[in-house]
Parts: C-alpha cells; structure tokens; sequence
C-alpha cells in the first residue's frame, strides 16, 4: 500500500493515476495487520488447520506471514515453472530446483551456493541445456534471490551475507507442492544425496537415510544412518537413544543391501544395549527386537526367529494393542516365518490378521497394506491356488509401479513373485522374459551377489530347466551355489536348495558321477 500513498514524484506518466489512488485510498478506513501472526493468533488459525493449505503455512509461520505464504506461494510456484521457458531463466529454476531437492532430501541448514552451483547443471541438462538458451550464473543468482512479495523470493539470502557469497534458503512453498506432486518420476536423485551428505549433522544424516531408503537407495540409506551413528557416538556416547536408533536403523539398511551377518549383529547389538536403557518392553526395544528377528530369518535359522517374532508380538499386543501398526506388522512378519517353516494354516491366520485390519484401516493400496497383499499371495500359491495368487501379485505389481516406480526394490519383488506364478502356471516364456528383466535390474542396482539377485538368477535357471536348457542350466546353479556359499554360508536353507537344484540337474544329464562333487 505504501507505494500507492507514498507522497513521492515518480516523474513518469504515471503520476496522475497514482493521485488517483492515493486520493481513493485516503478516503478508506486504514486496518494496518502485522506481516507476522501472534501466538493468540496462529492458535485460532490452528482451528481451521484440517485446510492443508493452511496447516503447511502455519508450519512456516515463524519465517512467514500466513498471508504471505499462502498470497505470495502460488505466484512464486508460478514464476519458478516459467523461468524453464526458452531464453527466460532456465539456469536460475535449475539453482531452484536443486534447492528444492536438497530440501526434500533431508537436508535444513542454509544451502551453500557452491553446492547448489555444482548441482544445477544436471538439472539444466535433463532440461535441454544450451537449447533453452540459459543465461549467465551470475545473472540467475541475482534473479532467483530477488525480493518479490514482503520478505519473500524463491531463493532467500539468509544472515544478511553478501548477495554474492552468503548461504541461501528456499520458500517453503515450492518444497511443500513438490513434495505433494512428487511421483517416482521426480524423486530425489542419487546424486543429490551424495552431495549433501558431507554437509549433513546426525539429525540430517538420519532424515536423508529416511528418505533414500523409502526411494529404494539402500547404499546411500546405509551410508547415511552409518554417519548418523559415529555424529550420535561422538557427542552423545554410546547408549544415548538417538544412538541406539541410529544403530537400529543401520540394521535394517545392512539388511536390505544383504549384508546379513553384519545386520544380524548390528540389531543384536541394539537390542541388548536398548533393553538395558529403555527396558524390554520399550516400543522403541521392541522395534530393533522385530528387526534382529527378521535378520535371524534371513539367515535361515527360522526357529530363533518364530521365538523372536512370538515374543515382539505378544509384548506389542499388550504395550500398543491390537491394531497398532506394529503389531500388525510382528503378525505379518511372523506369518512369513511360519510359512517358510511349511506351518502354512497357522501361516494363514497371521496373515489373516494383518491383511484384513490393514485393509480396514488403511485401504487396499497403502504401502504397508500392499506388502500383506504380497505376502498372503505368496501363502495362496504354496496352498496351490495359482490363479488367485497370479492375480493378487499382478494388482499389487501395478500398484507398485505405480506409487513407486518400475525399480524399486518392492516393485522388483512384486514382478518376480508375479513371474514364479507364470512359471507354475506353463507360461514359461513370459515367466522367463519377466525373470530376465528383474535380473538385470537387480544386477544394476543391488549388485551380483546380493540375496535378491542370487533368487532372481536361481528363479530364471528354474525357467530355463523347464524349457529344456540343461547345460545351461547346470553352469547356472554351479555359479548361484558358489556365491551362496560366499555371501550365505554353506549350510543356509537357499544355499541348501541351490544343491538340490544342481543334483537334479545333473541327474536329467544323467550325471550322477558327479553328484558326490557338490
């Protein structure tokens, strides 16, 4: 307003229609309101906070004004989406950009330029690069950090420092609507984890291992959550909270990268030192007591984890009740126990359990609600009803691939469980099409000799076998024994069945000179 009442010679043609304002304005009664809220006054607001609008511009409130958050938001939202145009300022939304994505990958502290410098250049180049006629560095800076509404511009200088040198911020609005759009076509790049990383404290390290391990990202996740770890050791010791959490959630990262053994110990570790500081029936106790059960299953020592399972379950059924999310979880994990133990109609009443509130309280398609799905079909194809479970597998695959992508991990699952029921159903080339494609994808992103990986090469030489392949076959399961062994352990029950499947192999050869060799 003060632009239009301002007494001030503009010497421009303009001048006689800013009188003009300036004398209607004089006429109005004035409320001048404050660019900030009161305490009194975001507590109203809280009233009306189920507007997600307006809960996300409380959360900024601080920096804010609600006003300006939710006025000032879509205009700059506006004005960052344009700037891609051709010859606008396609460098500078590429700085933004990468602001944005060091923001959703966890990272809060002030963004250093160079950082944001060294990372915009892939986004510019996933863009079109020198086709959208980008302009200089220097010109992008000054115009993504230029002041727009109140105290508002996409980049925010922060301290006070030099334009040209200081840290920056990002408006909240763009990293709140990206987030909310986000598809798996726009997550987080791996390298930007890489790169923020260095920079990050342990509550950073531990959000950005969050976030990398719900992308699938396991050696980033892990790396992160190692680092959260020795920051937690280093300034808290050894049996501070935050450390024994850290601690925990390495296992699982360990976990997921098949390093077995390391998170088998790792989550023991955890447990112990957390039952000594929180007690045994802690939630927090429980959560790595699940996660070390899970990893003696993994390892195939199946009766150590039924006990594991049995005894989270009962303690979480009397600490958090029965429809908590984790008791659920400890039944569904328990259920996958007992079927691999062949203990498949007790197998069915756990899965029952989970499946059937998750669907309730969750609905068919929540993340923690397609894994029961999963896992239930799994169970109906070992009960001998193929179709259903081809079926079940198939309306989860899509939901994976969509929520999450064609290469998430999960969605990798989902495919090859899907291709085992093609196999047993005779559809043996889509079976084996289907498997060839999980294994490539699997080599590439978990490695070799990762379990997953082995389970899709011994998955695909299962298909090969019915389609008559022998000799291959035979070097197929040679090879798959021989990284079990290395990775698993001689006496694993996958490394256990990788011998069977070579001996028949060999007899269909008509062999069996051979069979004392394995």
């Amino acid at each position: 307003m003060t632009r239009y009442t301002a007494h001030t010679d503009t010497g421009t043609a303009d001048a006689a229609a800013l009188s003009e304002a300036r004398e209607t304005l004089e006429q109005a009664v004035q409320l001048r309101l404050a660019r900030l809220f009161t305490w009194n006054e975001r507590c109203r607001a809280r009233t009306r906070a189920w507007d997600s609008r307006i809960a996300d511009a409380l959360n900024c409130a601080g920096d804010y004004g609600l006003a300006e958050y939710l006025a000032a938001g879509p205009e700059l939202l506006g004005d960052w989406l344009d700037a891609w145009d051709v010859g606008n300022r396609p460098r500078a939304a590429a700085l933004i950009a990468a602001a944005v994505d060091c923001r959703r990958a966890g990272l809060t502290r002030p963004l250093p330029r160079a950082l944001l410098n060294s990372l915009h250049e892939a986004y510019l180049y996933e863009r079109g690069g020198s086709r959208l006629r980008p302009e200089a560095l220097e010109e992008a800076w000054s115009w993504a950090t230029r002041q727009r509404r109140a105290t508002t511009s996409l980049l925010v200088p922060v301290g006070g420092l030099d334009v040209a040198d200081g840290p920056v911020d990002v408006f909240d609005y763009l990293v709140d609507t990206s987030q909310i759009q986000a598809t798996p076509e726009t997550q987080v790049p791996e390298r930007v984890f890489s790169a923020v990383l260095p920079l990050a404290d342990a509550s950073e390290a531990g959000r950005l291992a969050s976030t990398a391990h719900d992308y699938g990202l396991y050696a980033i996740g892990a790396q992160a959550y190692s680092r959260a770890h020795q920051e937690y050791m280093t300034h808290l010791g050894a049996l501070h909270p935050k450390t024994l959490t850290s601690q925990s959630s390495l296992a699982v990262m360990l976990r997921q990268l098949g390093r077995l053994a390391e998170a088998e110990q790792c989550a023991r570790t955890a447990v112990e030192a957390m039952a000594s500081v929180h007690g045994a029936d802690h939630p927090e106790t429980l959560t790595a007591g699940n996660y070390h059960a899970t990893c003696l299953f993994d390892l195939g020592r199946l009766e150590e984890a039924e006990a594991g399972h049995r005894a989270v379950l009962a303690a979480r059924l009397h600490v958090m009740g029965p429809e908590h999310p984790n008791t659920l979880s400890s039944h569904a994990d328990l259920a996958l126990v007992l079927c691999e133990m062949g203990r498949l109609q007790e197998a069915e009443a756990q899965h029952r359990i989970a499946l059937d509130t998750r669907i309730r309280l969750l609905g068919p398609e929540h993340p923690d609600t397609l894994s029961s799905r999963s896992s239930f079909a799994g169970l109906l194809r070992r009960l001998g009803r193929l179709e259903e479970a081809e079926q079940e597998h198939a309306a989860v695959l899509e939901a994976r691939r969509r929520t999450l992508g064609d290469e998430h991990p999960k969605t990798l699952t989902s495919r090859a469980n899907r291709a085992s029921l093609l196999r047993r159903l005779g559809r043996l080339e889509e079976a084996e099409q289907e498997h060839a494609a999980v294994l490539e994808a699997r080599r590439r992103t978990l490695g070799d000799e990762h379990p997953k990986t082995l389970t899709s090469r011994n998955n695909l030489a299962l298909v090969l076998r019915d389609l008559g392949r022998l000799e291959q076959v035979e070097q197929e399961h040679r090879a798959i024994l021989r990284a079990r062994v290395r990775a698993l352990g001689p006496d694993h029950p996958k490394t256990r069945i990788s011998r069977m499947h070579l001996a028949s192999v060999l007899r269909d050869l008509e062999r069996e000179d051979d069979l004392d060799a394995i």
